[in-house]
C-alpha cells in the first residue's frame, strides 16, 4: 500500500493527539488532527506543524513524519510551476531532518519513507493536480537522543 492524502477521521483523532504535537513557533499551541499522508500499512504518516516554507522565505515548513511510533521532524522548503489546467509540478528542499537515535540502523529506510511520504503529499494534501513531485534536496538525518 502506497501513502494516501487523507482527512483525519473521528476514529484516528485519539491515535493523532497521542503524538502530542507542538506548533515548532510556540511551543504551547496543539496541532489539531486535520489532514495527513498516512501509509496504513506500515503504519507511517506525515503531517503539517505550520511554518511558510516558500521558496525564498528563511522560515521554514514543518513536518512531523511517525514511524514506528517515533516522530521524526523536518524543516523543508517547496516551490512548484504550472496550473490546475495544465498540472503542477512541485519540488521540495528538505533541509533539515531530526531523527530519533533509535531509527539509525534503519537510517536507508527512513530516507526512502521521507521521499515516498512528500511524493504523496505533492503540494498540500492534494495530488490531484500535480504531475511531478522532484525532491531537490534531502539533508543528511541528525540522529538524538530524543526528538521534540
Amino acid at each position: 500500500m502506497a501513502f494516501v492524502n487523507e482527512k483525519i477521521s473521528k476514529q484516528d483523532e485519539d491515535f493523532f493527539n497521542s503524538f502530542n504535537f507542538k506548533s515548532p513557533f510556540t511551543q504551547n499551541d496543539s496541532i489539531k488532527p486535520w489532514k495527513w499522508t498516512i501509509n496504513r500499512e506500515r503504519e507511517a504518516f506525515l503531517t503539517g506543524l505550520g511554518g511558510q516554507g516558500y521558496e525564498h522565505s528563511e522560515i521554514p515548513e514543518f513536518f512531523a513524519l511517525v514511524w514506528k511510533k517515533k516522530v521524526i521532524i523536518l524543516e523543508t522548503f517547496s516551490g512548484g510551476s504550472g496550473s490546475n489546467s495544465t498540472g503542477v509540478e512541485v519540488w521540495w528542499k528538505i533541509t533539515s531532518i531530526k531523527v530519533p537515535q533509535s531509527l539509525i540502523v534503519e537510517k536507508e529506510a527512513v530516507m526512502d519513507l521521507i521521499k515516498e511520504a512528500f511524493e504523496a503529499y505533492g503540494n498540500g494534501y492534494n495530488s490531484t493536480y500535480v504531475r511531478k513531485v522532484e525532491i531537490k534536496f534531502i539533508s543528511e538525518p541528525y540522529f538524538i537522543p530524543r526528538v521534540e
